[in-house]
């Protein structure tokens, strides 16, 4: 009997050990689970077709042409399609913040993994809860940093950045006794505060006084204004507006004497129209801007650019933004008469008087406007992350990862980054206004510091084709801080004082004695280390 139920014992586990080589047993089947999605993990799931982004601009209303500019220069930067590349779709924002949440209502029924705009603040701050909601971004062409956040980034030129940029390089030049002046505008008072704030935290400069009036106020009380503010002494004055008030304030503060060296006015890009440059009282001011100058471009590269005025219009404006075709009033009338009607001797042939010539127009920056090229970004943007998300695979790395990448990018407004709070950061060109344009001071930095290369959102394909873009970029290329100044800078060099870099970290300094500074002419460059 013992023998008996040793054998049934016997064959019961051998069964039982059997059906679990069979099945893999209870220990086997998690393990053959979790090596099976392992490998499925490493597999990254390809999108199987384009980033869907979405355009809100007005293309009704006031602003109508405006956004008809955006949507044209936003077209023109499409260069990739299919399942590594965008599918563009424009909706209309009329112009309001009901128009925007309207647009962007309709971009989430269209399935928009991405929103470019809109273009105002308003309307921005109209969306952002509408988009957030949804969880989608959206690169808003505005530059006021109060509806930033909440996936909500601002593509627009920062003025508080510039403000500080401006400071910084005009307090290393000895300009550390700051007024401010301006008619009282929204944009003025960031400019006042931004300058009030960052003086505040540093230590090389002083804010002197601050005067932002109404628009109205009349003459006599601004020449009592600018001659208190010219008694203070100052060494810079920061003037935030542009137009007829900036002409009339320059104008005054020369006339009691707050002319350069000892005195700079400075702004931001505001500045950045022919009016300026045919002003008298303000040659020799400073401002800052992400626009390269031709003339300077040229120089670098020795290539001719082709010229663009503001908002990207053609090469064809002279000082005071009027067109420059030439008319001739002079011409003949094709009849010959003899004095009695007989036919008379063919009179000799006068040479035809040559027409004056008249100026070249002041070209301030080539290619199209810096809002044409803020949307020519916002599309490069999206098309990098179509690319990045079809290399690394759908929803394995979020688009804020991408966006916000601390090295930034390089696309058509030169460097820049998005910060996490919806910010960005730009590289800024240090200019000075002179009666034949504008004049390189210091170039804008290349690269974020130690952060690593920028990442290249505009291929060699399309900046091959693109001569402006070609030579702006090889213009700025020999003064990679990484790399140091060309091999053909001879002249020595002589140090300038040190300029904080505000926002734009600088690398260490070039090993050995040489600076990174070279010689233009009188004026002495120098890159973003010095």
């Amino acid at each position: 009997m013992r023998s008996a139920a040793a054998a049934l014992t016997a064959s019961a586990l051998l069964t039982a050990c059997v059906t679990a080589q069979n099945t893999g047993g209870e220990s086997a089947t998690p393990s053959g689970r979790s090596e099976a999605n392992a490998q499925r993990a490493q597999t990254p799931v390809r999108p199987t077709g384009p980033l869907n982004v979405a355009l809100l601009v007005p293309l009704s209303g006031p602003q109508a042409d405006t956004g008809q500019t955006l949507v044209t220069a936003a077209r023109t930067a499409v260069t990739d399609a299919g399942p590594q590349g965008i599918h563009l779709t424009v909706h209309d924002t009329h112009g309001t913040p009901e128009g925007a949440r309207a647009a962007a209502d309709a971009a989430l029924a269209g399935k928009a993994d991405l929103v470019l705009g809109p273009l105002f603040s308003v309307a921005a701050q109209a969306v952002k809860p509408v988009l957030a909601r949804a969880g989608v971004p959206a690169l808003s062409f505005s530059n006021n940093r109060a509806v930033a956040g909440e996936g909500l980034y601002l593509l627009g030129h920062l003025p508080g950045q510039q403000t500080a940029a401006l400071l910084d390089y005009a307090a290393a030049q000895g300009h550390g006794r700051v007024v401010v002046a301006s008619p009282d505008t929204s944009y003025a008072r960031m400019v006042a505060q931004a300058t009030r704030e960052h003086l505040a935290r540093g230590t090389r400069g002083q804010l002197v006084d601050s005067r932002l009036f109404p628009a109205d106020l009349d003459y006599d009380s601004q020449v009592d204004l600018v001659k208190e503010l010219a008694s203070m002494d100052p060494t810079a004055v920061v003037i935030p507006t542009a137009g007829i008030g900036l002409v009339g304030l320059s104008a005054l503060f020369e006339y009691y004497d707050a002319t350069p060296p000892k005195v700079r006015l400075l702004g931001t890009d505001l500045w950045e129209w022919p009016g300026a440059f045919a002003e008298g009282s303000l040659q020799g001011g400073w401002y800052v801007s992400t626009s390269t100058p031709p003339a300077w471009t040229e120089q670098q590269t020795g290539a001719r650019v082709s010229g663009s005025g503001p908002m990207g219009t053609a090469d064809a404006m002279d000082a005071d933004g009027h067109d420059s075709a030439e008319t001739d009033d002079g011409a003949a009338t094709g009849s010959d008469t003899g004095g009695n009607g007989e036919d008379a001797a063919p009179a000799a042939t006068a040479p035809e008087p040559e027409p004056e010539s008249e100026p070249e127009a002041i070209r301030l920056f080539a290619g199209p406007g810096k809002l044409e090229r803020l949307a020519m970004d916002a599309v490069a943007l999206a098309q990098g992350w179509a690319k990045a998300r079809y290399q690394v695979g759908a929803g394995s790395d979020p688009i804020t990862r991408f966006l916000t990448d601390p090295a930034g990018f390089r696309g058509y407004t030169g460097l820049f980054r998005l910060t996490a709070s919806g910010l960005n950061e730009r590289g800024l060109h240090v200019l000075e206004i002179t009666e034949d344009g504008p004049d390189m001071l210091r170039p804008a930095p290349v690269s974020f510091g130690m952060r690593g290369a920028p990442t290249r959102l505009v291929g060699p394909d399309v900046v091959a084709r693109l001569p402006w873009l070609a030579a702006e970029y090889e213009a700025l290329e020999p003064l990679d801080p990484m790399t140091g100044p060309t091999a053909s800078s001879t002249a020595p060099a002589t140090a300038p004082p040190s300029a904080s870099p505000g926002p734009v970290a600088a690398p260490a300094p070039v090993s050995g004695t040489d600076t990174g500074c070279r010689w233009r002419g009188r004026v002495q460059v120098c890159g973003p280390t010095s």
